[in-house]
């Protein structure tokens, strides 16, 4: 924590935080992998230059697919609770930022068996690999999980496959998703679901400009309270670029939400400070991956398997 501090302050550069949570592997429980997998999905999604993203994905799994290898892609009836919960963030970082080739293999492998038979795939593990399968999904895949919302679900099956339908990367199917959010299908209460879409660096722009577009439509459904209020304010954190800053200060200026100025003016501070950052930490970043990323042949001697 302090490390990361010390890292968004700009006094130390984001190799050390990194080279910190290389450190980790072997560290009880899974809290602190937790929390470093959090700030990592922050870094590859702002700080790391469209370049030097595969050196990235590179690293990562090179420093941590060996740690999923140890602990086994399915639960094992030995298993702690920490070692399930280690195991479904592993899957969720190495899948989702890592494009992992064996995690997304067995995630769909998982899935697949998740519908059929929900009880015969650990709950923590079932929602990592709905996400990272859903990220990494095709049309026909979309399918499934638009049918499954057809189904009477317990609220936990019918979430995990509701939010990740924000998860899916084509433009197309997330044109599709961002259209359904105004249908009945979707209720006023789950149009959070936006938040999903304007995180995902791939659908980022496609969902911001479908909320400028329909921001009175969103606004009635979500009944004109706070709490539609508080979908745009989160929307409008998403963003880590100067044109966009640009364009959430029009879009309060022509929306208007009184009561909101200080968490509109947050909103643009926090803008800035990640513009800010990045500027400060992206050429050192670059550097920092020249010198400990290789490529996984390299770093394993060759293919691994899944087991």
């Amino acid at each position: 924590g302090d490390e990361w501090a010390l890292m968004r302050a700009g006094q130390h550069p984001v190799g050390s935080y990194l080279a910190l949570g290389n450190q980790l592997q072997n560290t009880p429980g899974y809290v602190l992998v937790e929390n470093f997998f959090d700030h990592l999905e922050f870094v590859y999604n702002e700080l790391v230059a469209p370049a030097d993203r595969p050196a990235f994905q590179a690293w990562l799994r090179q420093s941590f697919s060996p740690l999923l290898q140890q602990l086994g892609y399915e639960p094992r009836p030995s298993d702690t609770p920490e070692q399930k919960q280690k195991r479904a963030i592993l899957f969720f970082a190495l899948g989702n930022i890592g494009d992992d080739p064996q995690v997304i293999a067995k995630s769909n492998q998982l899935l697949q068996q998740y519908i059929k038979n929900p009880s015969s795939v650990d709950g923590t593990l079932a929602r990592a690999a709905v996400t990272v399968a859903a990220r990494h999904g095709n049309t026909a895949l979309y399918g499934q999980y638009k049918a499954q919302l057809q189904k009477q679900l317990p609220p936990e099956q019918y979430y995990g496959f509701f939010y990740a339908m924000g998860d899916f990367s084509d433009r197309a199917l997330a044109q599709q998703t961002l259209d359904w959010t105004l249908t009945p299908e979707v209720r006023g209460q789950d149009i959070y679901l936006l938040q999903g879409l304007v995180g995902n660096p791939k659908t980022r722009d496609l969902a911001w400009e479908f909320v400028r577009q329909h921001y009175d439509e969103i606004n009635k459904k979500t009944g004109g309270g706070l709490g539609g209020i508080y979908v745009f304010l989160g929307i409008a954190e998403s963003f880590c670029d100067a044109q966009k800053r640009d364009e959430v200060v029009q879009f309060f200026q022509q929306h208007p939400m009184p009561g909101t100025e200080r968490n509109q003016k947050e909103a643009v501070e926090s803008i800035n400070s990640c513009i800010a950052l990045r500027d400060q930490q992206q050429t050192k970043l670059s550097a920092w991956l020249k010198e400990n990323s290789k490529s996984d042949a390299t770093a394993s001697g060759g293919a691994s398997t899944v087991k």
